[in-house]
């Protein structure tokens, strides 16, 4: 049987990447399951030539997610190969703070198209943000995510899986990770807990509901690797890394938060996240034991701090943060 083909929009960032390389891998010594499209705005990048020497399973394509032609197009090319079977989402975060009007439309136009023409199943990267019932106060970012997952969800012809993945541990990474972390550790009550996922583990769970859709079908399911406080995180990155986890003085996170609306604006929705899961009684425990289940490769924090180059930068722009950002107050 011909293999199926998957179209990955946001194939270049890291959720993206992560899933073709998994889709495009073979299982048990067969060959892949799946071809790829992989759609991103800069065909020509570094990261695009890296998912073309994957090999011939993999097509990148290069697309406007604000110019719905040019999506159209990439869903009318791929008809000659037997269309489009199934979509993976991860969208840019628009960065703190920001506008999102732009990603809800993104989300949108894709999932239209997806039932446009046939797609089987659509599994979206949407993120945690507590129980639904805290979804009527949502703005911004988190506004857009829950409208598009009420976009999907009124879609009855379309197959679905929605993950909702928790705090990156990848926003610990370099300079601005050191600033990260600085503020949770100083803007945090001493037993908040954080969700914590490494962003290749959100690709690698989703190849894996795709490759099992029906199991998944109509679910919503938290990605999470880990759940820890911040002197937990301390510890776990030192047993991993065999080194303190990088971070500036507290009194220069206080400083920065202070005069930052964004970072505010985080350490209160992870508070708020917190006491949500605690009213409710969630544990987290078995929430990480299913993501286990699903993809037995899940990193928790101190496997992942073991994995990292504590010298490397994060690259510019990360999750739509800039260090100029945090560091004049408008992020």
């Amino acid at each position: 049987m011909a293999p199926l083909q998957l179209l990955v929009v946001g194939a270049t960032g890291k959720q993206g990447s992560a899933f073709v390389r998994a889709a495009t891998a073979p299982v048990s010594g067969a060959d892949p399951a799946f071809r790829v499209v992989a759609l991103t705005r800069s065909p020509d990048s570094p990261a695009a030539a890296a998912l073309r020497a994957l090999g011939d399973c993999v097509t990148v394509v290069g697309a406007d997610l604000n110019d719905e032609k040019s999506v159209r197009a990439v869903f009318e090319g791929a008809k000659t190969d037997g269309g489009v079977w199934g979509v993976f989402v991860a969208l840019a975060f628009p960065g703190l703070g920001k506008d999102a009007a732009g990603e809800e439309a993104q989300g949108k136009l894709v999932v239209d198209l997806a039932c446009e023409y046939g797609v089987r199943h659509l599994v979206y990267s949407s993120a945690e943000r507590g129980h639904e019932s805290r979804d009527e106060g949502a703005t911004l970012s988190y506004l857009a995510k829950v409208n598009i997952e009420r976009h999907i969800k009124a879609k009855a012809e379309l197959g679905w899986t929605i993950l909702r993945p928790v705090f990156f541990m990848e926003n610990f990474k370099g300079t601005i990770g050191r600033i990260t972390f600085a503020v949770l550790r100083a803007g945090l009550k001493k037993d908040t807990k954080v969700q914590l996922i490494a962003s290749d583990d959100i690709g690698n769970v989703a190849c894996a509901v795709m490759r099992s859709p029906e199991q998944y079908a109509g679910q919503a399911i938290t990605v999470i690797g880990d759940h820890l406080t911040t002197r937990d995180m301390e510890a776990s990155y030192m047993r991993g890394a065999k080194s303190a986890i990088p971070s500036i003085p507290n009194i220069l996170a206080r400083s920065l938060t202070a005069m930052n609306p964004g970072a505010r604006s985080v350490v209160q929705m992870l508070e708020s996240v917190n006491a949500d899961l605690v009213e409710r009684g969630v544990k987290t425990e078995e929430r990480v034991a299913r993501c286990k289940e699903i993809y037995p490769g899940m990193h928790d924090f101190a496997a992942w701090a073991a994995s990292q180059d504590a010298s490397a930068e994060q690259a510019a722009g990360w999750n739509g943060v800039s260090l100029w950002g945090l560091l004049s107050g408008k992020q």
